[in-house]
């Protein structure tokens, strides 16, 4: 979901997990932003930062949802606040969102990117729609 606020900053909800159904998984969580770049220059800018963290959250998180001492502390080198981070512990969808912005602002230094508020979501059936 994107939408362009009054203070021409994009609004995004980074989907962290699994969004495709199909697979049996199914479990993903939004996590929102305001940003001032379209979707397409955050993606790109967080390819450009992959090679400067040294890491890419999204390789490391592909199968598992733990960080090394190593990788925790190459998020300390770039400024990150990990002390909320324990090696062999699962990361949150915040701390994963945190890190893969952090990763797009390394690719790209003129981001801005604040976390908005999480707003609160609901079903309202349709299942029938996507035979």
């Amino acid at each position: 979901m994107s939408t362009k606020n009054n203070s021409d900053k994009f609004h995004y909800d980074l989907i962290v997990g699994d969004h495709i159904n199909g697979d049996g998984h199914d479990r993903h969580e939004a996590v929102s932003i305001n940003s001032s770049h379209d979707m397409e220059s955050l993606k790109a800018a967080y390819e450009l930062g992959v090679p400067v963290l040294g890491f890419s959250i999204k390789d490391v998180c592909r199968d598992s949802s733990s960080l090394t001492a190593d990788l925790i502390e190459q998020l300390e080198v770039f400024g990150m606040d990990t002390s909320s981070l324990n090696p062999g512990f699962s990361l949150n969808s915040d701390e994963y969102a945190e890190i893969w912005v952090l990763t797009a602002k390394l690719g790209n230094p003129d981001l801005e990117i604040e976390f908005g508020a999480r707003t609160a979501s609901f079903h309202i059936g349709g299942y029938g729609l996507f035979d």
